[in-house]
């Protein structure tokens, strides 16, 4: 009977602490959501509505519908808008960094850093892209992806066919420009013969 109650006393502990680390490290908060936006914890599969002041941990997801807008303001103070229909991840890299995983859809980002703070990662399936304040243009799926840059300047580096390596070059965009990667031609060339029917 003794040797039972020492084991519940030390595995009691070892449930709670994981239980209250389940959502990991916030790292940022919604400070405006128009129209029905969501939320998914990491590893969950339920998705929350985004409501003003809703946190955003490490890992989280968010996601827009038709017609809706959301801003996530990061605990660094870094400002960053995304527009309709889009799936973003967010999390932390090792060094500390905030990281953005756009999985598919169109956005308007605005990203604002306070002077000093270090850069924002933002990555699609086909770039990762190192964006120190700007505003920009992203519309990317899971073929191609197009950004177009009307303040500041951002670089693009491209990821091989394999689709983890990244390549050894990198592109500017600058105020007015546009850069578009794809990775199948022939695939993209079908898409906007769609959209030119739609």
């Amino acid at each position: 009977m003794v040797l039972r109650m020492i084991i519940i006393f030390i595995i009691l502990p070892l449930v709670f602490s994981y239980a209250g680390d389940e959502k990991g490290k916030q790292i940022g908060k919604i400070s405006f959501s128009l129209g029905s936006n969501f939320v998914q914890s990491a590893g969950g599969v339920d998705w929350e509505k985004a409501k003003f002041k809703t946190p955003v941990y490490d890992k989280d997801k968010i996601k827009t519908a038709k017609k809706t807008k959301c801003e996530v303001t990061f605990d660094t103070k870094k400002v960053m808008r995304i527009g309709e229909n889009s799936i973003v991840e967010i999390r932390q890299n090792n060094e500390g960094e905030d990281e953005v995983d756009m999985k598919s859809g169109l956005a308007w980002l605005s990203i604002f850093m306070p002077k000093g703070q270090t850069k924002l990662n933002m990555k699609t399936p086909s770039s990762v892209c190192a964006i120190r304040g700007t505003v920009y243009r992203l519309e990317c799926d899971e073929n191609h992806t197009t950004y177009r840059c009307y303040k500041g300047s951002i670089a693009v580096t491209p990821f091989e066919k394999d689709g983890t390596t990244l390549s050894d070059s990198s592109f500017n965009i600058n105020a007015g420009e546009e850069l578009v990667l794809v990775m199948n031609f022939e695939e993209y060339k079908k898409q906007q013969e769609l959209s030119l029917i739609h």
